[in-house]
């Protein structure tokens, strides 16, 4: 049952846990959505969500509207965080190290949605909202009906695929020549260089049946890297490992799990996890074998894993999810997002959520620094 509920304007926001999202009739609502909402986002979906919330357990609230007749228009899960570790709690939109965006699910035939969505959790929570990795903030509604104010702490464009072109035809508008050629220099040094294992081949899997043993060998790779040498592999947390074994499942028996391999004959040198929501496909996580490193096997495989879907007649949509200034992404993949990090408050917040923007913008720079200075 929800455990509080606000009414406006005959539409309800019920405030719930995580034991009332797992009903039957809530997580088959649930999927309808995420099928049809206006902005996808796939890790909202409750196939990904619920087992992700096993991640932080008990941590994670879900936001639901419902209008009138009952119908669910729009769905946001969300945690009370303190700002900087100190100072009161405040609503934030859930996002976490495997979930890289934080866009609502709004129903596409309910302008107000979004709005009193919003509104609704500022009022059970009376804190403002904070909303990070929000992706097409324009294409969500309009807040005018809301006595919301939106503070914009800081945005980026993040690497995106649309295009009706073959992967071919592709490569040729996006990257230079002298791009192309380096790429397809080292493809060829990888050709030569792996030839003992057996012929190169890139493959995207989309067999329900077969997707989840690519996960694995997905997971297998991760681990052999860097990450496994740091411990934030996905399988040296058993936990995260289930959880990455529950998502590849249920996605994968939609018919919307895919995994791209790049393989030497049998011997796997580069993967990438993708999920596909509402006509969009969300670019995951990615690994590739070290050994190879100087053939650069993970950008070959981001390079070309879309031809087998690409230039078939349809546009192609593909969501890259990496970070602002992933140059990889950002040269192989030449359209964008548009992605902001806002606080939502009103009249009442004004003063909280000025200081909470001031202290968000300190810790995204600070963020900032420390990546700059570890990769050095």
């Amino acid at each position: 049952m929800p455990a509080t509920a606000t009414k406006n304007n005959a539409s309800i926001v019920h405030i719930i846990d995580n034991s009332a999202a797992l009903t039957p009739q809530f997580v088959s609502e649930w999927r309808a959505l995420s099928e049809s909402a206006r902005v996808p986002n796939a890790f909202w979906d409750p196939d990904f969500c619920i087992p992700a919330m096993t991640l932080e357990p008990n941590k994670v609230k879900i936001a639901a509207l419902r209008n009138k007749a009952g119908a669910m228009k729009a769905l946001a899960p969300f945690t009370m965080e303190r700002v900087m570790k100190v100072g009161p709690k405040v609503a934030c939109l859930w996002t976490h190290d495997y979930i890289p965006l934080g866009t609502p699910l709004v129903s596409a035939d309910d302008d107000q949605a979004f709005s009193t969505l919003i509104d609704g959790i500022m009022r059970e929570t009376g804190t403002p909202v904070i909303a990070e990795e929000l992706k097409a903030l324009s294409k969500l509604g309009s807040l005018a009906n809301k006595p919301i104010e939106s503070h914009v702490i800081s945005q980026h464009q993040r690497a995106a695929l649309h295009s009706d072109l073959s992967g071919e035809d592709y490569r040729k508008q996006t990257l230079s020549k002298q791009r192309r050629q380096g790429l397809d220099r080292r493809y060829r040094r990888l050709i030569e260089r792996t030839k003992h294992l057996g012929p190169l081949e890139i493959d995207l899997c989309r067999d329900a049946d077969l997707v989840p043993s690519r996960f694995e060998a997905f997971m297998r790779l991760e681990k052999i890297g860097w990450k496994g040498g740091n411990k934030t592999s996905l399988l040296n947390n058993e936990t995260h490992a289930t959880f990455a074994r529950s998502i590849a499942l249920k996605f994968a028996q939609r018919q919307s799990a895919m995994v791209a391999t790049l393989k030497a004959g049998e011997t796997v040198l580069a993967a990438l996890a993708l999920f596909k929501i509402n006509g969009e496909v969300f670019s995951w996580k990615t690994t590739y074998d070290e050994n190879y490193k100087d053939c650069s096997p993970g950008t070959q495989l981001l390079a070309r894993f879309a031809d087998p879907i690409m230039g078939k007649g349809e546009m192609v949509k593909l969501d890259s999810c990496a970070a602002p200034h992933n140059d990889i992404a950002n040269t192989l993949w030449g359209e964008r997002e548009s992605v902001h990090n806002v606080i939502f408050s009103n009249k009442n917040h004004s003063a909280i959520a000025s200081a909470i923007k001031h202290a968000q913008q300190l810790k995204q720079h600070a963020k900032a620094t420390t990546k700059s200075i570890l990769n050095r």
